[in-house]
């Protein structure tokens, strides 16, 4: 009995730690997040930029957690033109994957 009463108590001051902890997360989606994507190859850096991109990650004290990236490939420009941006669709495989994702 004393046992089962230390176990309820102890569950009780547990939830009253953590439910405060969890009621403070956030979770936030950002749409038309601005990318840019910077590489280098033999011939020359570059770089592309993107404005159609969606952010979502869960926020809690200074912690953001089960971030989320997507672009659709074929919204990347390259400052080097339709050249390079053709390049990098083939590379990044655009017709199978039309979007590009982190977890």
């Amino acid at each position: 009995m004393k046992t089962t009463k230390n176990v309820i108590g102890l569950g009780l001051i547990l939830t009253g730690l953590l439910l405060p902890q969890l009621s403070n997360a956030q979770k936030i989606t950002q749409k038309n997040t601005t990318i840019i994507i910077s590489g280098t190859s033999p011939m020359h850096d570059w770089e592309m930029k993107g404005a159609t991109s969606t952010f979502t990650g869960l926020v809690a004290g200074n912690a953001i957690t089960n971030v989320s990236l997507t672009v659709p490939v074929k919204t990347l420009s390259a400052e080097k033109g339709k050249i390079m941006e053709k390049k990098a669709y083939e590379a990044l495989k655009s017709d199978k994957a039309p979007k590009a994702s982190l977890p």
